[in-house]
């Protein structure tokens, strides 16, 4: 919800990031087809991204880096001279998109692509308007078009389409069955082991492991480890985006990866590195 997401991205451990031509682009391509430009770490996860699809395929390159843009400027065109109310539509999206450079800009907040894409109504209005521009004057032909349109985009979608139907986004089930086992929320027996959760959406993780703590700060994981060596209870840490957090909270990284306090288990891989989990279980004693 938008209440959500104005509090999320004011809290203190989300990190602001510029909207810089790297934002955008990553941007266009989850708008296009709901992928990453350039996943990185792609050994660490299972998803797909716009640098493998291109690389594969010239057609799919051309099609995605050329044939689209130019149908989405033409839809565009068409959209704002043919009808006021779609003129109405596409300016109101703009607006929209404006507001959140410009807050972005003044606040240096920490706002994800994923959060506007409600734009992918005005991309959908846009390619529509295409055979209905060329309708006007060649009905056949606009038939024909349309029936491209949506062929292309099938085909363009295919891959990203089939890797989102066949892999989970955010592991989190699989992550806390691999820690506790199924059933955590009501088995009493889980009470016997600590979990804590950091990273990437870690407090997500709570829909199916109600006992976890969240960690935002390494004296948030000192604390776990405290309390793990005080209650003699195991500790499991999941970690999600371990290469990111490493990076952008290299203290934590740090006690994460120190062997003689922690030992690395499962790892769960996600569409992206940033959702994928790994496992630590504390070495208590040690």
């Amino acid at each position: 919800t938008v209440l959500r997401i104005w509090s999320w991205i004011q809290a203190p451990h989300v990190e602001p990031f510029p909207m810089d031509a790297g934002y955008f682009r990553d941007f266009r391509a989850h708008l296009f087809v709901g992928v990453p430009w350039n996943g990185p770490e792609p050994a660490k996860h299972l998803g797909t991204d716009i640098a493998q699809l291109s690389s594969a395929s010239l057609a799919w390159s051309v099609a995605f880096h050329y044939v689209l843009p130019l149908l989405l400027l033409v839809g565009i065109v068409a959209a704002a001279l043919k009808s006021p109310a779609t003129r109405f539509l596409l300016i109101t999206l703009a607006g929209a998109a404006a507001l959140i450079l410009l807050h972005n800009t003044v606040s240096s907040l920490a706002f994800y692509g994923w959060y506007a894409l409600y734009l992918t109504l005005g991309v959908i209005v846009a390619l529509a308007f295409v055979p209905e521009w060329l309708g006007t004057k060649r009905p056949p032909a606009a038939a024909l078009l349309s029936i491209a349109l949506i062929s292309g985009s099938l085909w363009l979608n295919a891959k990203p389409l089939a890797t989102i139907r066949r892999h989970d986004r955010h592991p989190m089930r699989q992550a806390v069955i691999a820690a506790r086992g199924e059933a955590p929320a009501i088995d009493v027996r889980h009470a016997a082991t600590l979990t804590a959760a950091v990273g990437s959406g870690a407090n997500q993780i709570r829909t199916y492991d109600p006992r976890v703590t969240w960690i935002k700060t390494a004296a948030d994981l000192e604390q776990a480890i405290a309390e793990a060596t005080r209650t003699r209870k195991p500790l499991i840490i999941y970690a999600c985006g371990p290469i990111t957090l490493a990076r952008e909270h290299p203290e934590i990284g740090t006690l994460l990866n120190d062997e003689s306090r922690f030992e690395k288990t499962d790892y769960l891989p996600g569409q992206e590195e940033f959702w994928s989990f790994q496992l630590y279980q504390f070495r208590p004693g040690e």
